[in-house]
């Protein structure tokens, strides 16, 4: 059974079954924003590389037009891909996921780098490259 709340500082108020577009929310500007801002919802220790992400080319070095919403790295290293969808997601959203991990499964650290310091950059955080990569062996507990 799901229970939904609605949290003002620390008081909840249970509230009635809904959707997100019944409540005018949006996938991008409302679900995903929120879920950056709360990496937490991904598992324990998950940062955010980046969203959006669509710099990827095919086998045959054609860009794929395919975007990922969220890509995340969690503290032993290992990559979080998520596909969000506002209402219903069809069968086909399990394959989707299944491209993006094995399309992030040839990044490296480079690759991690160079995204990561976008996201922050289309955000107003301007890191350089070494910064970004520093923060990112940061995360991850050992070696990366």
């Amino acid at each position: 059974m799901d229970h939904l709340f609605t949290v003002t500082g620390e008081t909840t108020k249970p509230i009635s079954r809904t959707g997100l577009a019944a409540e005018s929310l949006l996938e991008r500007q409302h679900l995903q924003e929120w879920v950056i801002a709360h990496p937490q919802v991904l598992g324990e220790s998950v940062l955010v590389i980046t969203a959006e992400y669509d710099r990827w080319a095919d086998t045959d070095g054609v860009p794929a037009r395919d975007r990922l919403d969220i890509l995340g790295l969690d503290a032993t290293g290992r990559l979080v891909v998520v596909e969000l969808k506002r209402g219903t997601a069809d069968r086909d959203v399990h394959l989707q996921a299944i491209t993006y991990a094995a399309l992030v499964s040839r990044f490296d650290l480079g690759t991690l780098t160079a995204a990561h310091r976008d996201f922050l950059s289309r955000r107003g955080k301007n890191l350089d490259t070494d910064a970004c990569k520093q923060r990112l062996l940061d995360h991850v507990d050992g070696e990366y």
